[in-house]
């Protein structure tokens, strides 16, 4: 691991466990052992490194459902082992860090809600496009206002994901009942596959 990518791990925790907005450039200077110095010499300001820590771990997001996408067996599948990314999501990146972003860091929060919008609006999109053509999800269903609804339950459950005792059970619940309404008898009989896993995480 180089230098600038150690200072964005330990920024990242920093921000995920107290906030964006208390943490100074001091803190993460001592929390790398570094001088503040040494800091400035990768990231300019706060606000660059924020911007950097925030586009770092969303990048690593994307990486690993980009490999769900390509182990997955059909599009159900792709749905069950993305619940890892998802709770990965929730683990690095808090509700409270995007309400500060809103609140203190507008430019950089437009960038992100962008970013994670275009993302989500892929990844969902894709998915029901595969799920139509393995014959597992109906075909008379709006697509966008799928996704549209499939982003809200997703920022939903982001920010009340601390008050979940039990997120993974939590996330397969919801996701079996997400893909009820989208499956064809076939897909039911797919689904059906993941009631017992989901029985056993309770």
């Amino acid at each position: 691991m180089n230098a600038s990518d150690y200072i964005l791990q330990k920024a990242g925790l920093l921000y995920y466990q107290y906030g964006i907005r208390v943490i100074t450039m001091d803190d993460v200077a001592h929390a790398c052992g570094i001088s503040k110095k040494t800091l400035y010499n990768h990231y300019d300001n706060k606000a660059m490194l924020v911007s950097a820590s925030i586009e770092n771990k969303l990048t690593t997001i994307c990486k690993h459902y980009t490999a769900v996408q390509k182990v997955a067996e059909n599009a159900i599948d792709e749905i069950f082992k993305g619940v890892a990314n998802i709770e990965l999501f929730f683990s690095v990146i808090s509700y409270h860090m995007l309400e500060e972003l809103e609140k203190y860091y507008r430019e950089l929060w437009d960038a992100t809600q962008q970013s994670m919008q275009a993302t989500g609006k892929d990844v969902t999109i894709k998915n029901l496009q595969r799920g139509q053509a393995e014959g597992l999800y109906h075909l008379c269903f709006d697509s966008e206002m799928t996704t549209r609804m499939r982003m809200l339950l997703f920022t939903a459950m982001h920010k009340e994901s601390k008050y979940i005792d039990n997120l993974h059970s939590f996330l397969m619940q919801v996701n079996k009942h997400y893909l009820s309404g989208l499956c064809t008898a076939k897909g039911i009989k797919e689904l059906k596959k993941y009631h017992s896993i989901n029985n056993n995480d309770q």
